[in-house]
């Protein structure tokens, strides 16, 4: 057997980044890029965790496992984003996040 590897974090202290994604439901340039990030991402030293407002993508997250969260209804309307917010807000404060990578200008409410 051998020892764990020094510089890996151990998986309670790895902070936990969010990828909020709104966009239509079906894999296109945006989705796979996405996709290519978080399997390039070291899962040894980070937690994954997508908040998004498409069931194919969140499907597709967790066939790669990753955990993901559907957003019913989330828009980049101002009204849409407003009800949301608090949605997202409880999300990141009852998950601990370190870091929000928004993967679409509007994917973040204001």
């Amino acid at each position: 057997m051998t020892a764990p590897s020094s510089d890996a974090t151990p998986p309670d202290a790895r902070p936990l980044v969010l990828f909020a994604h709104q966009g239509a439901d079906w894999i296109r340039g945006a989705e796979q890029c996405l996709l290519d990030l978080v399997a390039g991402i070291d899962r040894t030293r980070f937690r994954l965790l997508v908040a998004c407002s498409a069931p194919t993508l969140a499907r597709e997250m967790a066939c790669r496992g990753v955990e993901a969260h559907v957003v019913p209804k989330w828009s980049s309307s101002a009204v849409t984003a407003a009800l949301r917010r608090p949605q997202l807000r409880r999300l990141l404060a009852a998950r601990d996040v370190a870091l929000v990578h928004a993967n679409m200008p509007h994917a973040l409410p204001t």
